[in-house]
């Protein structure tokens, strides 16, 4: 496993109410799952944000946040995978104008809010792995972005 800069896994000795979990049954014991946290947050004042990214098109990083190239629209893709399986998530970004949208396969995209949960159900397929997109239009700026997945 390999971290990037701004990435980090937290081990927590307790979980989040409603408890998150995989399967097709309700945990018996709830109460004994330990959800961690994997948390990725660039920094966009320096250019080793560009490291951690699987794509970036039309984008600049200006005064710590990311924009679009003048006469561009800008699009980052991140990559997140973990030997964990993803059961929830959520988004924290500061900016105006940004949209964000998940892909499994990095062909077909869904809009994103900042709650990612709905995108990990108990009983659905095992998550290891998915992409986070940003697009930014003319006016659009994004000055800090906080990926966290349980």
């Amino acid at each position: 496993m390999v971290l990037r800069p701004g990435e980090a896994v937290t081990w927590r000795w307790g979980h989040v109410e409603p408890v998150k979990y995989h399967g097709s049954n309700k945990p018996k014991y709830p109460d004994l799952i330990c959800n961690g946290l994997w948390e990725y947050r660039p920094d966009f004042s320096r250019e080793l944000w560009r490291h951690g990214v699987a794509a970036v098109e039309g984008v600049r990083a200006s005064g710590g946040e990311l924009t679009a190239e003048e006469g561009k629209a800008g699009t980052v893709v991140w990559k997140l995978a973990s030997p964990y399986i993803f059961v929830g998530g959520r988004l924290e970004a500061e900016g105006a104008g940004a949209r964000f949208s998940l892909s499994w396969d990095g062909k077909s995209w869904e809009p994103v809010g900042q709650d990612l949960d709905k995108f990990f159900p108990p009983n659905g397929p095992a998550r290891y792995e998915y992409k986070l997109r940003c697009e930014l239009g003319a006016d659009a700026h994004l000055k800090r972005l906080a990926i966290v997945n349980d």
